[in-house]
């Protein structure tokens, strides 16, 4: 087997779909995730007097990412 079997990259089939699936489904799965998520992080770092990264540094130091991707 080669190299180039590897790094091939398939040319993307032009397919004419309208971007309103994509906007449905990502506003969709924000209000269903995001939501309680964020009312999740609100209640934890009112009962541990944190911000958002020391809240889920509390609950898991692996986790403080998703306190500084929520900062930005």
């Amino acid at each position: 087997m080669s190299s180039g079997v590897v790094w091939c990259v398939p040319v993307p089939v032009p397919v004419p779909v309208s971007p309103g699936a994509f906007l449905l489904l990502y506003v969709l799965l924000m209000l269903v995730v995001g939501t309680p998520l964020f009312f999740l992080e609100l209640a934890a770092g009112q009962s541990i007097r944190q911000g958002s990264i020391g809240v889920w540094k509390y609950i898991s130091p692996k986790l403080c990412g998703i306190g500084y991707s929520s900062c930005v």
